[in-house]
């Protein structure tokens, strides 16, 4: 049940109880910390189950296959989930009443602990390896977001996911294959709300739609590890680590928050949620040859 105060003006109001140097609200800041208690529980639960529930090992540093393995692309992935873990809570922090500058600080710091908690726990397992390349990618999207509240130029940049399963190598290679790491079928976009850099009133911004933005986007190709060669006698996954060509996009995409109405905080979560998800839409490959696509996953 929630605590009230009862203050009087025009009579007795009854007012939800508040942190008074900060207008945080007690009970929506309780619901906020159960809530990310709750997310983090079943994100360990999934994360045990497919990477470290058979850790045997002592804790030790990755210096080699963890840069190799998926070209770093994976660096993309946590990058983004800093970015998206540190904008989750701060939204959280803003709804109990929190001013938006101090929740960012405590998102950003938040968001990195938890990069490093993952990286510690790969630290053990037999197959994977504490990573300062994925801490810093983490901490780097985290930051990022942090920077938003204080840059307005670069909170006109989403960075966002897309895929599609065109290949199936990777699941060929292991019985155990997850989403997680389908690297060859994934693509990270960061995409600019133009609108939002152009001289207000300038020619060019009244006729430029304010929704529509631009992308660039990257990925691997399907010969990423030679996962296509990997039940073929012979096939050795050390030397083929890192072994497939990086492909580069350009391409249009959506801003959700300048379509989906930002009346509530529903509504903005839908936008921000769908704000991380590339749009499919015509699309140019850049490299590492020359392709267009009428509609790109």
């Amino acid at each position: 049940m929630c605590n009230h105060s009862l203050f009087a003006s025009n009579g007795l109001k009854l007012m939800p109880k508040t942190d008074s140097s900060n207008g945080i609200v007690k009970w929506k800041l309780y619901t906020a910390l159960g809530t990310t208690a709750s997310s983090l529980g079943v994100t360990y639960y999934h994360l045990n189950n497919i990477w470290w529930k058979d850790n045997t090992v002592d804790f030790h540093i990755d210096h080699d296959i963890d840069y190799r393995y998926a070209k770093n692309i994976d660096k993309l992935g946590h990058f983004l989930g800093g970015n998206i873990t540190a904008e989750l809570l701060q939204g959280q922090l803003e709804w109990t009443g929190m001013r938006k500058k101090q929740a960012a600080t405590y998102s950003f710091v938040f968001s990195t602990l938890v990069q490093s908690f993952i990286e510690v726990k790969d630290g053990y397992a037999p197959t994977y390896g504490f990573s300062v390349g994925d801490v810093a990618a983490g901490s780097a999207g985290a930051f990022v977001h942090f920077m938003k509240s204080r840059i307005k130029a670069i909170d006109a940049i989403e960075f966002k996911i897309s895929y599609y399963k065109r290949h199936d190598y990777y699941f060929q290679a292991y019985d155990k294959a997850h989403f997680d790491g389908d690297y060859m079928n994934q693509t990270y976009w960061a995409s600019l709300a133009i609108n939002d850099w152009m001289k207000e009133d300038s020619k060019l911004e009244k006729i430029w739609p304010d929704f529509l933005t631009v992308a660039v986007g990257m990925g691997v190709n399907e010969r990423l590890n030679a996962y296509y060669r990997a039940n073929i006698e012979g096939y050795d996954y050390n030397k083929e680590a890192g072994t497939g060509s990086y492909e580069y996009y350009l391409s249009l995409d959506i801003d959700w928050r300048k379509i989906i109405p930002q009346h509530n905080g529903y509504l903005r979560f839908v936008s921000k949620t769908l704000n991380h998800i590339k749009t499919p839409l015509p699309t140019l490959k850049l490299s590492p040859q020359l392709k267009g696509y009428g509609i790109f996953y």
